[in-house]
């Protein structure tokens, strides 16, 4: 569905709330000189589990993203795993490293 440019992000607060997905579209052909339906790209898609455009960020609920990696053990000795938790709304970074077997309980917090 089409919505007005100017009241986008108001549209797209509503979806995000709301739980849905958008992908935003532009037009990316010249309708002057191309015959029926003009080209379109889709250049953002905005969904509740990646958002981190601030203007749709509410600013009194914490937004988490969580990156792991897993790191190899040295010589033998269990593999690591390395989080890194960003908060979208506050800007803090937090790091750490826990035993692979741990990770449940990390994330559980």
């Amino acid at each position: 569905a089409g919505v007005p440019f100017h009241a986008v992000e108001q549209y797209l607060a509503k979806l995000v709330k709301l739980g849905e997905s958008a992908a935003i579209c532009e037009q990316i052909g010249d309708p002057a000189t191309t015959k029926g339906p003009v080209e379109r790209k889709v250049v953002r898609v905005v969904t509740p589990g990646t958002l981190t455009d601030a203007a749709l960020l509410s600013d009194k609920v914490n937004n988490h993203l969580l990156a792991i990696a897993q790191i190899p053990g040295k010589r033998g000795a269990a593999p690591l795993v390395g989080l890194a938790w960003l908060n979208l709304v506050g800007g803090e970074l937090r790091l750490m490293e826990c035993g692979a077997d741990q990770l449940d309980r990390e994330l559980e917090r």
